[in-house]
């Protein structure tokens, strides 16, 4: 499972596209600063699902993004995704000209 995080300066809901997938989330605010959490379950762990290519998921994130000039993209994956999966994201985020990516973290329980 891979988790998209959006910072916008306006409140906007964020779908993310990728072969038959599709994944949406709306947005949620802190201190007058506009999130959304892109949640993209139901990928079959170990395999590759394909986005029309880096180009066209850039597109999606400029789309998402709606104009905001420097956007935060925080990448969360856990064991099941590849590492080229996160490349491709990064790589898309290059593309689309957003250099602020962060990644997250969380704590075994």
């Amino acid at each position: 499972m891979i988790f998209l995080f959006f910072a916008r300066k306006k409140a906007a809901t964020v779908t993310v596209r990728a072969g038959d997938g599709s994944w949406t989330a709306g947005p949620f605010a802190v201190h007058d600063h506009h999130y959304a959490l892109v949640s993209c379950e139901g990928l079959e762990p170990g395999t590759i699902t394909p986005y029309s290519n880096a180009a066209g998921f850039a597109q999606s994130l400029r789309d998402a993004a709606k104009g905001a000039k420097e956007p935060v993209i925080a990448i969360s994956a856990d064991a099941a995704a590849t590492h080229q999966s996160v490349i491709n994201v990064m790589e898309a985020a290059r593309l689309a000209g957003y250099n602020h990516i962060s990644f997250t973290t969380q704590t075994r329980r």
